[in-house]
């Protein structure tokens, strides 16, 4: 009975967990792709959707909304060109997984990404009229007391729908692939345009020895995450008009620009006499001035970056207090970047592994980047007058978009202190560390000494004591030598002994042998 008990428990706990794991992925079924589709529907202009399956969805066309995106390029001095972001398909899959150790989302989601077209244009987009978001000074009212109301019950939702520990470990296990993405920054001249393109890039988790898992990693407050990629296909090259000059009547104008006509002033002061009548001709016509322009020369292409690939191994330590947050617990406090580049063609490149550190510095509020050792690097090309040019160029460029945003030299200034304040802190904790080593070491070493003076005076003593048993050995073999000789007869006696005659002293044992037989 008891066994059959056992049985029917264990068969009602299967149950339970196969029913339960059906409610959550019916009901995860059911929430992804509605909040998938919110996301979509905050970030995208439009977007063209496509249900493949329950677990996949396939999303194509995607124009991405440049305010997004202009939040990230104001940071460096750039804004969205007027060609915008562009995505040409998107496919999400995810895992409904279930299983006892693990919970849910126990295998890796993933995210294809193919056709990212991005284009930017130096300056500073304007920023977002929040006039209307600015909060009035005049006391609410009735319904606006109750629509803080409902956005506060609705951010409680928001926050509580946040915590889930199980989002977060999916978010941290996404395995990413992206495929022929394109940068491009137009420049400051009519036609001159840099173009970034990335053939391949995929983002996976590993485990310690680098090697890619299958299942998930698991999540916890200071843990570190081992994560690899891996790029191909990076090429840069830039296109610009050449300057091509053309020789009109008095002037030289360039190729695409209005040409002389009649009217032009210096066409007039340039007007030549008529040649005299024996030297003309019927079919010779004077010189028609007001010639079109010549056509745009083609665009020349410049390479600058071709065929570079390289990958990369990503240590993250997760912060030590996790609030189970995705949104802010998903930064993690320390990444380690080893990254390694190579190319054999524009230009022939070979690097050693360079490490990268990120750290979070609570007083900067921004991540602190230092360099760990050095990197070996080998590098062959021929640098040319037109591609100095260019480089030169676009660096400028670059350079004073930057300067626009960039912050002051009083705020750089303090920036730094507070930057050096924080090594400086870390320094002083390191010798902290160090000298507690040292003391530590120091009572090893004192300990470690006395163990093994105290060894060293019991080989002492073990030593003379085996001593002492050799020379008492010795003197024990030689009393029993002379004992061994003061038992011995003399020479005489063992004579007498030897001439017995038979049946002296009574019979023995071969008397008669030797009577009969001598």
């Amino acid at each position: 009975m008891a066994s059959w008990l056992g049985y029917g428990a264990a068969w009602l706990g299967r149950r339970a967990v196969v029913g339960a794991a059906h409610t959550v992925k019916s009901i995860t079924r059911k929430s992804w792709k509605a909040t998938l589709r919110s996301s979509l529907d905050d970030f995208c202009e439009s977007y063209e959707w496509i249900d493949t399956s329950d677990a996949t969805v396939l999303v194509r066309h995607l124009v991405v909304r440049a305010g997004h995106v202009d939040a990230l390029l104001r940071t460096v001095g750039l804004r969205v060109g007027a060609a915008g972001c562009r995505v040409r398909c998107m496919q999400f899959s995810i895992s409904l997984g279930l299983t006892l150790d693990q919970g849910l989302f126990s295998k890796p989601w993933t995210a294809e990404i193919e056709g990212i077209e991005l284009h930017v244009e130096a300056g500073v987009a304007p920023a977002l009229d929040d006039d209307a978001d600015e909060p009035s000074t005049a006391p609410p009212t009735e319904p606006s007391m109750a629509r803080q109301s409902s956005s506060s019950t609705k951010s409680q939702r928001a926050s509580a729908a946040e915590v889930w520990l199980p989002l977060h470990r999916a978010a941290e296990n996404v395995q990413l692939t992206l495929r022929d993405t394109t940068v491009v920054l137009h420049g400051a001249e009519s036609g001159t345009q840099l173009f970034g393109s990335l053939a391949s890039l995929t983002l996976h988790t590993t485990d310690e020895n680098w090697n890619k898992i299958s299942s998930v990693s698991t999540i916890g407050e200071g843990k570190v995450l081992h994560k690899k990629v891996e790029f191909a296909g990076l090429h840069v090259h830039s296109i610009a008009a050449e300057a091509r000059f053309t020789l009109g009547v008095g002037q030289c104008y360039a190729a695409g620009a209005p040409g002389p006509t009649a009217a032009d002033p210096s066409v007039e002061q340039l007007q030549l006499p008529p040649p005299p009548p024996e030297l003309q001709h019927p079919g010779l016509q004077p010189p028609d001035l007001n010639l079109p322009p010549p056509p745009p020369p083609p665009p020349r292409r410049l390479v600058l970056l071709a065929d570079v690939y390289g990958d990369g191994k990503i240590l993250k330590k997760l912060k030590d207090d996790l609030t189970g947050k995705v949104a802010s617990d998903f930064f993690g406090d320390v990444y380690v970047l080893r990254m390694t580049l190579a190319s054999d063609s524009v230009p022939r490149l070979r690097t050693s592994e360079l490490s990268l550190c990120m750290q979070w510095s609570e007083e900067l509020e921004t991540y602190l980047i230092s360099m760990d050792g050095g990197v070996q690097l080998s590098l062959g090309h021929t640098l040319d007058a037109v591609m100095l040019r260019e480089l030169n160029s676009w660096s400028l460029q670059l350079l004073q978009a930057y300067s626009a945003v960039a912050p002051s030299a009083e705020t750089q200034l303090a920036v730094e202190r507070l930057r050096r304040a924080e090594e400086r802190k870390l320094v002083l904790e390191l010798q902290r560390r160090l000298s507690r080593a040292r003391l530590d070491f120091q009572e090893y070493h004192q300990k470690a000494s006395g163990r093994l003076a105290q060894a060293q005076q019991r080989e002492r003593e073990a030593r003379l004591l085996a001593e002492d048993a050799l020379r008492e050995r010795d003197t024990l073999k030689a009393e029993l030598a002379r004992a061994r000789a003061a038992s011995q007869p003399s020479a005489g006696e063992s004579q007498q002994r030897t001439s017995r005659r038979p049946f002296d002293g009574g019979y023995k044992f071969g008397d008669l042998t030797k009577s009969v037989f001598s």
